[in-house]
């Protein structure tokens, strides 16, 4: 007879798999085993070297580079223009045998260029007084322009005040006419 309750609390025909579980768990282990492993440890103190090569240095130098050999050590006696290092170029461009004739190229350029902007600031100023000169001009020719045209305003005036007396003359003799012919008709 075949029980189902026993089938379900023991679980007998299923497959399990805590084994594969625990072969994963272990495996991932000692793959952690092997990784690398660093420790860091805080301490106050200086850290030094055996040989000078490998202090570090501060130099100062016009020119960056990097220190090939020592000439001297710790505890040597120098005297001036003794050579102390050996430094090489950090670029290739400062080996350039021609440098200095280069940079004395560039310097003439940046002169031929400041010469050009003086140039181009005196034909400036030369062209602001022709602009001066020209609008001083142009002044003079309109205030002769202005007294020409009061002077014909002034002659039309004239020429108003002739024409007004004409009429008046005019006007006085056609009413003297006017009267010495009511009085020749009409006695």
């Amino acid at each position: 007879m075949k029980i189902q309750s026993f089938d379900k609390i023991y679980n007998i025909h299923k497959k399990s798999r805590v084994k594969r579980w625990f072969f994963f768990i272990l495996m991932a282990a000692v793959i952690v085993l092997f990784l690398p492993w660093t420790q860091n440890i805080k301490v106050m103190g200086n850290v030094t070297s055996l040989y000078q090569e490998q202090r570090p240095q501060q130099l100062n130098s016009p020119i960056p580079g990097k220190i090939i050999k020592w000439y001297v050590k710790n505890g040597d006696y120098i005297k001036k223009g003794d050579t102390i290092l050996q430094l090489s170029e950090v670029k290739d461009d400062y080996f350039d045998p021609l440098l200095v004739q280069r940079t004395q190229q560039q310097v003439e350029a940046k002169k031929g260029v400041r010469d050009y902007y003086e140039a181009k600031v005196g034909t400036t100023n030369n062209q602001l007084q022709a602009l001066a000169t020209a609008k001083d001009i142009k002044l003079n020719q309109l205030q002769i322009k202005i007294s020409q045209l009061k002077n014909k305003l002034a002659g039309e005036e004239a020429e108003l005040a002739a024409a007004i007396n004409e009429l008046r003359l005019s006007e006085d003799q056609y009413a003297r006419q006017k009267k010495c012919m009511t009085k020749v008709w009409f006695p």
